[in-house]
């Protein structure tokens, strides 16, 4: 199914202004946005890849490993499943950014991965051409059909990838800090988030207060480590069943008690069953 929206809406709660529009095909989405709502900056986690360029607006890109300004015709890239956040340091009216957002069926298994490694921050300028990409489908956003925006977009979306790919490794960035500790409980808790990662283990494996590492890992990273784990193993199961692993074996896989828990969790993060999940991905 083909989509084709364009909004626009004032007066908000949160904004000076808020102005979207995108378009949609099979495999991609291409999103122009200039102003912000809380909600459309809410500490994200999803199963597709995301080229996020920055146009205007003074912002702080957050991620599992750091946290690090980034200026206009700034392109970085997160990889399905990534934590992270913009953050907006200014006023809110001038923030202008365009998402490419690429599902890895794209692809053959393995093409986008390779491409984007080591390139998760890339300083652009305006002549570059991954930049008049973006550029060229927000000028056809409301001039061309649903259909003929679709087939461009899956085009383009792939000459972004293969740009990506034989571009030099990111350029050092400047990082703020972010406390060792925090560093630490992130690199743990990514990798065993489908163990027990319960405040009290997490207090064993690194000899601090459950209060310490509470507070420690949500001032670094604005997010809770129950809503950590809770987001990133919702997200990892969604992906799990868009590739085909049926939902009795990821009930199992993610240590749920059964599958009356499993399936109740999935249906309040997705809005949906498993079963259908992943049937609809199958009639793709």
């Amino acid at each position: 199914m083909l989509l084709f929206k364009h909004k626009n809406i004032k007066g908000l709660k949160f904004m000076s202004e808020y102005i979207k529009k995108q378009g949609i095909s099979k495999f991609a989405s291409f999103t122009k946005t200039k102003g912000k709502i809380d909600v459309f900056n809410e500490k994200q986690f999803h199963d597709y890849y995301e080229f996020y360029l920055l146009l205007n607006g003074k912002v702080d890109f957050l991620n599992e490993h750091l946290r690090t300004q980034i200026s206009p015709y700034t392109l970085v890239i997160i990889p399905p499943n990534e934590y992270h956040q913009f953050i907006v340091l200014d006023d809110v009216a001038n923030y202008e950014r365009f998402v490419l957002t690429v599902d890895s069926n794209l692809l053959e298994k393995g093409t986008i991965d390779s491409a984007v490694c080591g390139k998760e921050i890339l300083l652009l300028d305006k002549e570059n051409r991954i930049v008049k990409n973006f550029f060229y489908l927000n000028s056809l956003l409301d001039n061309i059909s649903n259909k003929d925006f679709a087939t461009v977009l899956q085009s383009i979306a792939t000459d972004v990838i293969f740009l990506v790919k034989y571009l030099p490794k990111s350029e050092q960035v400047i990082k703020k800090s972010l406390s060792p500790l925090a560093l630490k409980l992130m690199e743990y808790i990514s990798k065993h988030y489908a163990e027990d990662c319960s405040l009290k283990t997490l207090s064993k494996e690194f000899n601090f207060s459950v209060s310490l590492i509470s507070h420690t890992f949500k001032k670094n990273f604005g997010i809770s480590i129950k809503q950590f784990i809770q987001q990133k193993l919702t997200a990892q199961i969604n992906s799990d069943l868009k590739n085909g692993e049926k939902p009795e074996q990821l009930a199992y896989k993610y240590n749920f008690a059964n599958y009356s828990t499993f399936y109740r969790a999935y249906k309040k993060r997705f809005g949906a069953s498993p079963s259908t999940t992943k049937k609809s991905t199958l009639n793709k």
